[in-house]
């Protein structure tokens, strides 16, 4: 039955049928009595005359060998210049399509936003949308009238294409490059005629490559400065506040705000709208602020930050640079949580460990020496029974805790993903004395008080397996980190046979490198 199967069947029906069998065809030439073909029989005409042959006895110069290449040079950037449509294309007005959103016309903003947030057709409300000065205004209205994400996406679009246009109808005379010859070179084939010889001459072209598209840069800056807006008053005031508060109105409007712009940024981060580096850096910015902070009050606003970073995890990873830091910060305040430090974040509820009377095990108890601390990174904490047992009632005291079950697991998960995804991250390094302040001087994991495979995770049937895989990680940052330590010197290595072999092919390896084969003398030998 597979023969008959729809998803096996071929898009379009052979014609010749069976191999190696060929049916006549209809007014084939072979068929044809002309008078040729009756005196002399059917002679296969080869498609291209100079199909093969020799050119010896063929009088071409140099110089005609030249200006053939100059022809088909010619010939192939002719080919490969893109028109340009904007010549061709009718010249749109964006007065036509776009009118200013005032005061006077909140009205028809408001209803053109309820179509918008609604099913009507996205053609239609293209033909008369509103434009707004300040590019901020759009995000509480989509958030007012509750856009799906889909649709406010397109609306940024549009304002974008409204922004081009005005921009492109400033530029009179505007000439626009051609994308082929921007990223390769400019061949030209100069003869030279008193030596009868061509010479291929590469010229670059000036640097005109198109960077990343202003316009993602410009909507990034805009979405970020909008939520860092929201962050200020309203909400900072809330998070950080040591006493627990009913939210205002004020509030309840800026974290709607917050919690839509957040699903809006992460739509038009997997569409391809936002500048990615921006964004995952203001994500770091956003948990490295409670940290920078002296009072214990911004323990609240971590709280609130943590899911983002969360959501990201998986770019994150690509990244060694930004995995590292952001291991930094998570280590950091699991450290913080671990060593005695007041966490009295806002609405901090009285189920909270008591974390006060707990003894100090942090990254603090290695050795004052780099090369002690990058062996003693992971096991920092498990010299003894009783600071286990100390680090394991503190992590189920967090457990049991409704506000910092949630942080605890959150950061525990951040330096666990890092350790499978991109251990490198992780890895212990040396970049010299007086930059211990650096994310890049040590280990992230220098600062935890246990390893990452101790940490805690939430209740799962594949927690030993994941465990496992974690202390695999393990062993391999040490492996790393203790080959750190040692400068990756192999003196230890050529005492071994393979090591020796090792060497023999690295001085092979290294002569050939240097070894001349474009010169044939007696000087110059293997």
């Amino acid at each position: 039955m597979m023969g008959f199967s729809y998803e096996k069947r071929y898009l379009k029906r052979p014609r010749l049928g069976p191999p190696d069998v060929y049916p006549q065809e209809p007014r084939q030439k072979e068929d044809e009595l002309t008078t040729v073909n009756v005196k002399h029989g059917f002679t296969i005409v080869p498609q291209l005359p100079d199909e093969f042959g020799t050119a010896r006895n063929c009088n071409i110069t140099a110089l005609k060998v030249g200006q053939y290449f100059n022809a088909i040079l010619g010939k192939k950037d002719e080919l490969n210049t893109l028109p340009d449509p904007g010549r061709k294309r009718q010249q749109i007005n964006p007065k036509d399509n776009f009118w200013p959103a005032t005061n006077r016309s909140k009205a028809a903003i408001e209803t053109w936003f309820k179509d918008l947030a609604g099913s009507k057709p996205l053609l239609s409300l293209s033909k008369k949308a509103p434009n707004f000065n300040k590019k901020e205004e759009i995000f509480p209205l989509l958030c007012e009238y509750q856009v799906p994400l889909m649709r406010a996406a397109w609306f940024i679009k549009l304002s974008s294409a409204y922004t081009v246009a005005i921009s492109e109808a400033k530029i009179k005379k505007r000439q626009m490059p051609d994308p082929t010859q921007e990223c390769c070179w400019r061949r030209s084939l100069n003869v030279n005629k008193s030596n009868t010889s061509p010479t291929l001459l590469l010229a670059p072209l000036p640097s005109t490559l198109p960077s990343i598209p202003s316009v993602t840069i410009e909507w990034t800056g805009t979405l970020l400065k909008f939520m860092k807006e929201q962050l200020c008053k309203p909400l900072s005031d809330y998070y950080t506040s040591s006493s627990t508060t009913i939210m205002s109105d004020d509030q309840k409007l800026a974290l709607r705000q917050w919690q839509y712009c957040v699903n809006l940024i992460k739509h038009m981060y997997q569409e391809g709208l936002l500048e990615r580096q921006e964004t995952l850096q203001w994500i770091l910015e956003l948990l490295e602020r409670p940290l920078r902070s002296t009072s214990s009050s911004e323990d609240g606003l971590f709280r609130l930050f943590l899911p983002l970073a969360l959501q990201y995890m998986e770019e994150f990873v690509q990244s060694e640079l930004l995995s590292r830091k952001i291991s930094y910060l998570c280590s950091r305040k699991i450290s913080q949580l671990c060593s005695g430090e007041p966490q009295s974040g806002g609405g901090v509820s009285p189920n909270s460990p008591a974390i006060h009377n707990t003894p100090t095990n942090s990254g603090n108890t290695q050795s004052s020496t780099g090369q002690q601390q990058s062996s003693n990174s992971l096991i920092a904490t498990q010299g003894g029974t009783n600071t286990a047992n100390t680090l394991s009632v503190m992590f189920n005291e967090y457990l049991s805790c409704p506000h910092h079950r949630d942080l605890i697991l959150g950061l525990s998960a951040i330096l666990q993903v890092v350790t499978l995804e991109c251990p490198t991250a992780l890895v212990w390094n040396c970049i010299g004395e007086g930059k211990s302040t650096s994310v890049l001087n040590g280990s992230p994991l220098d600062h935890l008080p246990c390893s990452p495979a101790a940490l805690p995770m939430p209740q799962r049937s594949t927690n030993p397996h994941v465990r496992n895989q974690l202390k695999l990680g393990e062993e391999l940052i040490k492996q790393r980190s203790q080959a750190a330590e040692g400068r990756w010197s192999c003196d230890k290595w050529q005492q071994s046979s393979a090591g020796v072999t090792t060497v023999k092919v690295l001085n092979a390896l290294d002569a050939l490198d240097r070894h001349s084969f474009e010169r044939v003398d007696a000087g110059n030998s293997l």
